[in-house]
C-alpha cells in the first residue's frame, strides 16, 4: 500500500540500495584484495586520508556518490531533528564493507564457509522477518511490470499487475509504471 508519509524514506532506501548494489560490485567483481583492503579503510574511517590517492579512480567516484547521499539525508533529517539517524547509516555501511571484505578474502584464500557458519542466517531468513516479506514484494511487483507485456503473449496466471490494470484507470498504470520503472537520479 502506498503511503505517502513514507516517500522520503522510500526516497533515501532507493539511492542507498544502488550505491549498496555498486559496493557489492566492487568488492565481487572489479578490485583486488590490496585495493580492498586500503578501500574497507577508507569507508571504516569516513574520510580521505594518507594512502587513499592509491585507491582506484572508479573507489573515490563511489566514495564522493556515497558521502553526497549521505549528506543530503543528512541536511534533511536534521532539520527534523533526526540527525542521529545518519550515524546508525554509517555505521550500517561500515559493517556492510567490512563483510564484503571479509568475503573477498575468503575468495582470496580458496576458504569455502561451512554450512554452520551459515546456519543462524538461515534460521533468520526461514522466519520470514518483515524486511525480507516487504523485499520480496516489491522484487515481485517490479518483476511484474517488466514480464507484464510478454505474459500477454502466452498462458499465464494472473499477475499483480495484471490484476491492477484491469480494475483501475489509466492514472493507476502510469503511477505504477513511474514508481517501478522511471529511473532515479542519484
Amino acid at each position: 500500500m502506498w503511503e505517502s508519509k513514507y516517500s522520503l524514506a522510500r526516497h533515501f532506501l532507493t539511492k542507498v540500495t544502488v550505491l549498496i548494489s555498486s559496493l557489492d560490485d566492487i568488492y565481487d567483481v572489479k578490485a583486488t584484495i590490496d585495493q580492498l583492503e586500503l578501500f574497507t579503510a577508507t569507508i571504516t574511517r569516513w574520510g580521505k586520508a594518507a594512502g587513499d590517492d592509491d585507491l582506484p579512480e572508479y573507489m573515490g567516484h563511489w566514495m564522493e556518490a556515497m558521502t553526497g547521499v549521505i549528506d543530503g539525508i543528512d541536511d534533511i533529517v536534521s532539520k527534523e531533528g533526526r540527525g542521529y539517524c545518519v550515524e546508525y547509516l554509517k555505521l550500517a555501511l561500515k559493517n556492510q564493507a567490512k563483510a564484503y571484505l571479509s568475503e573477498a578474502r575468503w575468495l582470496a584464500r580458496k576458504v569455502v564457509p561451512s554450512v554452520e557458519e551459515y546456519r543462524e542466517v538461515f534460521e533468520w531468513l526461514l522466519a520470514d522477518p518483515a524486511i525480507l516479506v516487504a523485499s520480496s514484494d516489491m522484487c515481485r511487483l517490479t518483476d511484474d511490470v517488466v514480464s507484464h507485456e510478454f505474459e500477454q503473449e502466452r498462458k499465464h496466471a494472473a499477475s499483480s499487475v495484471e490484476f491492477g490494470y484491469t480494475h483501475s484507470t489509466k492514472d493507476t498504470k502510469d503511477v505504477i509504471t513511474s514508481l517501478l520503472v522511471t529511473p532515479m537520479t542519484i
